[in-house]
């Protein structure tokens, strides 16, 4: 149906009337000054409490999962410009209130995330390759290299730790105390024996530990994936403020 420019004009005016007249929600004379009634809104919701300060996630895709480990409620996080975010990451972010960006995290320095690790897996069983290559598949940030000793996977983590060629060194062996033992003779190393996440909770923040042991044995193939990616997503493994 076609209108000409005076029935348009007619009806906007109509229109306009109707928006104007007297008892309309949106802007109605009050009787006893000239303020303005408006339609009242919505209240903000107050802020959940969380943390502040911006979590830099590096996985390619991103999931509910992920997003809970990582962050709290209220979080700001910076992903990758062409990380995926899945469907169960996406509602996460609407129920925890998360503010979400894209980001170059390769450029952030401070990014717990970007911090670049390595994982030595010593004399392991093929179910512990398994779950380390699932933890390895979307971390760029992040080295696997095989040792066929202890001895072997020693000498690999004070090397990387002694050359800056990572910040920290997860070491995978059925014999993780000797390892940690042998490594701590380096003053550059701050090497704890990590059994699950009750225990990495307990050392992270007094040591900080830049070499971690981690035995396979007796855990399933989950357990030692949460406990893995507990450690790459902690704060950055630098010397304690008070370490002497």
């Amino acid at each position: 149906m076609n209108f000409d420019a005076v029935t348009i004009e007619r009806m906007v005016r109509e229109v306009l009337d109707q928006v104007q007249r007297p008892g309309n929600l949106r802007t109605t004379p009050a009787s006893t000054n000239n303020t303005l009634l408006t339609v009242p809104t919505a209240p903000t919701p107050a802020p959940i409490a969380g943390a502040t300060q911006a979590v830099v996630i590096a996985e390619r895709i991103v999931t509910a999962d992920v997003l809970k480990d990582q962050t709290q409620p209220g979080s700001k996080v910076l992903i990758a410009k062409q990380a995926i975010l899945t469907p169960s990451a996406l509602d996460y972010v609407r129920n925890y209130r998360l503010t979400l960006e894209r980001s170059d995290t390769s450029a952030t320095g401070n990014s717990t995330a970007a911090v670049r690790w390595k994982i030595v897996l010593s004399s392991v069983a093929e179910h512990t390759v398994r779950a380390i290559d699932a933890v390895c598949q979307h971390r760029n940030y992040l080295q696997r290299e095989f040792s066929g000793t202890g001895s072997e996977a020693v000498s690999a983590a004070v090397s990387a730790i002694s050359r800056a060629e990572v910040a920290g060194v997860i070491v995978v062996t059925a014999a993780p105390h000797v390892v940690a033992c042998r490594v701590n003779r380096n003053l550059a190393i701050r090497a704890a024996v990590v059994t699950d996440l009750a225990s990495w909770q307990s050392v992270q923040p007094q040591l900080r530990p830049n070499v971690v042991c981690i035995s396979p044995q007796g855990r399933g193939f989950m357990e030692l994936q949460n406990v893995i990616n507990k450690v790459l997503t902690s704060p950055a493994p630098e010397i304690p403020v008070d370490w002497s």
